[in-house]
């Protein structure tokens, strides 16, 4: 067993990280089933380094989730064709995969390694402090009638999954909702998050102060029950209207929550959950397009086994070539402009506002949009979203990433250490917010947990000064 002071071990993994700029690809390098073969050993490597340097008991936290996401968008295809020369069922993956999966595959390792580098940076004593818990009753209150004015607003339409089949997906400002109902929304995601942020602390603070046991906190009180039943009813909501993400990132903030502050999630618990969810989701998946959900999975799993309940995730590698291919055949790195969406996002209408002073589109400063438009056209019918990989490429290139990665692997881990509950109730919010988008973070751009992390430190702000009632 290694052991070493947190130093040494994030310097091991940044000395992996400076090792694998030595053998750097070709930028467009025909596929060498060689080397593709010795980074994805090398992928094993860290991951190795990763689990025997934690030895948490609890597995539902930031950096598994992060990371089994991580390798699912950059690493399951190049497996999957190194072992089985197989390619996803599109014909546009395979015509780029020979072109760009070295270099791709070759970036998205040095950017693990020094993420890893990152997270286990040491991070300062924090204050260990235990908050008031008030008005939990206000807010179930105030996360029910934004839900219902949601409900309203969004029609039927929404339930039925229409919206979702004529949206446009990941590009920028469309998507199932737009204009005001699209912030009621984005008001009851981040409410719902606080939310549970909230019932958790409250646990925790009973726990701590000896009134009853973790289940009978869960499970032996009415409150308790009425919170659990009401977050069941939002994500039966939004599986009906085909929405995977919102349910994704409610389980997220629980179990990643409870998992740290109330009782740890053992491993074979941790798989069970991931299976389950894998498979629902890929149900839900199929059923909200309209074909034979059994038939497709059976047929599906046949060809790549397993990795079918992950594919629609893999498949998200396509949008890391096509902006490598932007920003290589295109105008050139954007530096930082594509992140202007995603910090405008902080202020309501901002964003609307910008572009209409500034004359320019939403491509120019949104890394989906970029992506989609330069494969679709300006009038594109359907999205592509982006990754993380290309997000950071097509922003900064690949050396001024590094140390953007490096910062945020050791923001996860300060976040890390906040979702246990020990340092107020304030940071617990923002660990609860930061960590609900962690799975979907490695399919998305650098600052796409910035809103609901400063949106729900705002909102539990509020909720802690109103003195409506006394300290629960």
């Amino acid at each position: 067993m290694l052991r070493m002071k947190s130093p040494l071990k994030s310097i091991l993994f940044a000395v992996i990280g400076l090792l694998l700029l030595l053998i750097e690809p070709g930028f467009g390098q025909s596929l060498d089933r060689a080397g593709l073969g010795v980074m994805l050993m090398v992928v094993a490597l860290l991951l190795l380094l990763h689990l025997m340097f934690n030895r948490e008991k609890n597995w539902a936290r930031i950096d598994t989730l992060f990371i089994i996401s991580y390798c699912v968008v950059n690493f399951q295809w190049p497996v999957l064709i190194l072992i089985k020369k197989s390619y996803p069922a599109e014909w546009r993956f395979s015509s780029l995969a020979d072109q760009q999966m070295m270099y791709a595959t070759w970036l998205g390792v040095v950017f693990l390694a020094v993420w890893l580098a990152g997270y286990w940076l040491p991070i300062g004593k924090t204050v260990s402090v235990m908050s008031p818990l008030r008005n939990r009753k206000i807010l179930k209150y105030t996360t029910v009638v934004i839900f219902l004015v949601f409900v309203f607003m969004s029609g039927k339409d929404y339930v039925s999954g229409k919206l979702y089949k004529e949206s446009v997906e990941g590009v920028g400002i469309h998507g199932t909702v737009q204009g005001v109902a699209a912030y009621i929304y984005t008001i009851f995601q981040i409410l719902v998050l606080v939310l549970v942020a909230w019932y958790v602390y409250g646990l925790k603070l009973r726990i701590i102060s000896g009134r009853s046991s973790w289940v009978k906190c869960l499970l032996g009180s009415k409150e308790s029950l009425t919170t659990l039943l009401l977050l069941c009813v939002m994500c039966v909501y939004f599986l009906i209207a085909g929405e995977r993400g919102q349910v994704i990132q409610i389980c997220c903030a629980i179990g990643l929550a409870v998992g740290a502050a109330i009782r740890p999630v053992k491993l074979k618990s941790f798989v069970v959950a991931l299976v389950a969810g894998a498979v629902l989701m890929t149900f839900v998946r199929y059923w909200r397009a309209g074909v034979d959900q059994t038939s497709m999975m059976l047929q599906n799993s046949h060809e790549i086994g397993a990795f079918e309940y992950s594919d629609s995730l893999a498949k998200s590698l396509y949008s890391t070539y096509v902006g490598m291919l932007l920003a290589n055949d295109s105008i050139g790195y954007y530096w930082g402009t594509l992140w202007i969406s995603n910090i405008l996002g902080v202020i309501p209408f901002a964003q609307k506002i910008f572009i209409s002073i500034s004359g320019l589109s939403i491509q120019d400063i949104s890394g989906p949009a970029a992506i989609t438009t330069y494969v679709y056209g300006n009038d594109p019918m359907s999205g592509l979203g982006t990754t993380l990989v290309a997000d950071l490429y097509m922003n900064l290139g690949k050396y001024f990433s590094i140390p953007v990665m490096m910062a945020y692997g050791w923001i996860c881990q300060l976040f890390h250490n906040y979702i246990k509950g020990e340092n107020g109730l304030l940071r617990f919010v923002m660990a609860v917010a930061f960590g609900s988008l962690i799975i979907y973070m490695p399919r998305a751009g650098l600052f796409t947990q910035l809103q609901p992390v400063i949106w729900g430190s705002v909102i539990a702000l509020i909720f802690m000064r109103i003195k409506l009632n006394q300290p629960g």
